[in-house]
């Protein structure tokens, strides 16, 4: 059974979160995409089984309060209140897509508490001039990053159109996002019930209109606020051969920069590499055996 809750942060924000899973298993936090929300997006539960899952809404989504100015590094703080609420001490992380970057700053900045991180298709900093952000990358997202990070004070009218779309027409907007990519991502989400969930979480995502777009946006439009060659922990992530929205040498560049880090890439499949999910999960939670 679903359990849903809020804490308040130690700078005084709302921050709404989600349980699920087994309530005596090991834990994993889960950071959901951009956008996204604490809702998960796969249809079947037992992804969840033998874990004790936490998912939770980043600064201006959902039901958590606004954090301007947040850098992704801000993400180790919130997940340490909240593991500190709910009486945590040690667990492992996971990050989908735009709750990649998220995930890696737990690993980071809380090396006492995180023990594994996992990175599904899972976003690049943007600031190195060596590593090419865009090569590969969907057209809407290029623009989208090229705006957050050469007109930050344009873009949030950039995003207004997007989130507008978003309320009156999710199945549209949706068909937007699929149009640009690659076929596996298209068939995944003919599933009704994948489909139903990921809208469930675009509609949830943005209650506040653009506010969490707009703040994750920025944020990964500079520097993180850590260096990934600091991390210490266990990390693996798993790329899609195809993905177009975060393409294929980000999970490379990622896994190259962390000492110890394992990659995988996965043949055949895009962004929405669901069928991973419970392998990436397992394993951070330690249930690899």
């Amino acid at each position: 059974m679903a359990r849903e809750g809020t804490i308040t942060t130690r700078d005084g924000r709302r921050l709404a979160y989600l349980e699920s899973g087994d309530p005596q298993g090991p834990v994993v936090v889960a950071h959901h995409g951009t956008p996204g929300c604490r809702y998960p997006l796969f249809p079947d539960p037992s992804v969840a089984d033998g874990l004790r899952l936490l998912t939770y809404d980043r600064p201006g989504y959902g039901g958590s309060a606004p954090n301007p100015g947040r850098a992704v590094a801000d993400a180790a703080a919130d997940v340490e209140a909240l593991a500190d609420a709910l009486e945590v001490e040690r667990f492992g992380t996971l990050g989908f897509s735009g709750g990649g970057p998220h995930a890696l700053a737990c690993a980071a900045l809380l090396p006492g508490r995180v023990a594994r991180a996992a990175v599904l298709v899972g976003v690049a900093p943007i600031d190195d001039p060596a590593f090419d952000f865009t090569d590969g990358m969907a057209e809407m997202n290029v623009r989208d990053f090229e705006v957050a990070r050469t007109r930050p004070e344009e873009y949030r009218d950039f995003l207004r159109p997007d989130v507008e779309q978003l309320k009156a027409d999710s199945e549209g907007f949706l068909e937007v996002v699929l149009a640009q990519s690659p076929p596996p991502d298209r068939a995944a989400l003919t599933n009704p019930a994948a489909r139903e969930l990921m809208l469930r979480s675009f509609r949830e995502a943005i209650v506040q209109d653009e506010e969490g777009l707009l703040e994750d946006g920025l944020a990964f439009a500079r520097s993180w606020g850590f260096a990934l060659e600091t991390i210490a922990a266990e990390v693996r992530v798993w790329q899609g051969e195809l993905d177009t929205l975060v393409p294929r040498a980000h999970g490379a560049y990622i896994a190259s920069k962390i000492p110890g880090a394992r990659s995988e890439l996965v043949p055949g499949e895009g962004h929405m590499i669901f069928g991973r999910l419970r392998e990436a999960l397992a394993w951070a939670a330690g249930l690899d055996g």
